[in-house]
């Protein structure tokens, strides 16, 4: 549905509301999958395999070609594998937790034969390190502590060298997603890795709860775009022009509408 979405966006205007129009992805990368293999720079480290997400790879691809390029320059190779669905945390917020069953399923069988799984986008990542809760078997509790943040195994693993050259900003306005937080307890590790690279770092404030649905009608979406509201505020209170966010549906909410 999301492919169609994007794949159809020229004829937007003239059939959604604008409200709507705003959240429709782009289309420029829509045709280019990412790649499936990507060899790492200088001596391998290891093999992770990737999950692009649905959200993530819609809207955010260039993030995710970017996530590679990174593991990749610091020794990871990098695998994505062609047969995995969506995460299934959508589903599952919404009460289809068969839906979310059949997903998980299909990603155990995508991601058979991978020793780590990493993502980018920390609700995919709470749910995926959460998944025993949802299909208690020994086979997801096994594939569950395989899945790492890519802000966590970056930290933790270490960095091969410090990225060259100016990053063109040096002071960032940090968000914590309330997955990432509150979920995997990831808190330092984002934090240490930016402050190799600007100066000046700012908490925008705890994440609050359902923060994560800028995809929800508008009649039951008020309070979050209120909470969005002092987002932004927040981030114009500050003398910066990046926010980074370890969650794409933020990215999506604080966008221009």
């Amino acid at each position: 549905m999301l492919w169609l979405a994007a794949a159809l966006q020229p004829l937007a205007p003239l059939a959604l509301p604008r409200r709507v129009r705003a959240l429709t992805p782009e289309r420029s990368e829509l045709f280019r999958r990412l790649p499936r293999v990507t060899d790492p720079s200088g001596e391998t480290r290891g093999t992770v395999a990737f999950l692009s997400g649905c959200v993530q790879d819609r809207w955010f691809r260039g993030v995710n070609r970017a996530t590679i390029r990174v593991l990749a320059r610091n020794g990871w190779r990098v695998v994505v594998p062609r047969a995995q669905v969506c995460c299934g945390a959508l589903a599952a917020h919404h009460g289809r937790l068969d839906t979310a069953r059949g997903l998980a399923e299909r990603n155990l069988r995508a991601f058979a034969d991978a020793d780590v799984i990493v993502t980018n986008a920390a609700g995919c990542g709470a749910h995926l390190q959460e998944l025993g809760d949802l299909v208690p078997t020994d086979e997801v509790r096994a594939f569950s502590s395989k899945v790492r943040d890519v802000m966590e195994l970056l930290h933790d693993e270490g960095l091969r060298q410090a990225p060259a050259g100016n990053p063109g900003f040096e002071r960032v306005a940090y968000h914590d997603a309330c997955h990432a937080l509150r979920v995997q307890e990831i808190r330092e590790q984002p934090r240490a890795l930016l402050g190799r690279h600007v100066r000046q770092g700012h908490h925008l404030g705890e994440p609050a709860p359902g923060e994560l649905h800028p995809f929800t009608p508008p009649a039951v979406s008020p309070p979050t775009r209120c909470f969005c509201s002092m987002k932004k505020s927040a981030i114009t209170g500050i003398d910066t022009s990046i926010a980074p966010a370890a969650n794409s549906p933020h990215s999506v909410a604080w966008s221009p509408t």
